[in-house]
């Protein structure tokens, strides 16, 4: 979401603790997505992914180790 871009996702699973194709995260769930991504920093780690059509979301203060 930071970056602005968009890319379509080729796969999607969650851990259970096997990979598990699905076809969608619901909260809670450690999950993994495949997409076509040809440059490192088109999604950096621990980047929000969100649906293209719907990016609103609710900012929360981040939790402090």
């Amino acid at each position: 979401m930071s970056t602005g871009q968009s890319y379509n996702v080729d796969r999607l699973g969650i851990f259970t603790p096997k990979q598990v194709d699905t076809t969608e995260l619901k909260t809670g769930e450690v999950g993994w997505v495949v997409c076509a991504i040809k440059d490192i920093l088109g999604a950096p780690v621990g980047d929000t992914l969100t649906h293209h059509h719907n990016q609103q979301l609710k900012y929360y203060r981040a939790l402090r180790k």
